[in-house]
């Protein structure tokens, strides 16, 4: 499934150093985290789980 997010460059080589979006998503606090991007992490974790 893809997913449209707006990120810095920064953001990116995080995203990059952990291993992929799912890794990132997985260890960000959702404190850190948009509304969509929750929502993203939420139905990785449900995939996860299954």
């Amino acid at each position: 499934r893809s997913f449209k997010f707006r990120v810095s460059t920064h953001g990116l080589r995080s995203v990059e150093h952990n291993g992929g979006l799912d890794n990132w998503l997985l260890k960000t606090a959702d404190a850190k985290l948009s509304a969509r991007a929750v929502k993203v992490k939420r139905e990785l974790k449900k995939k996860q789980a299954a």
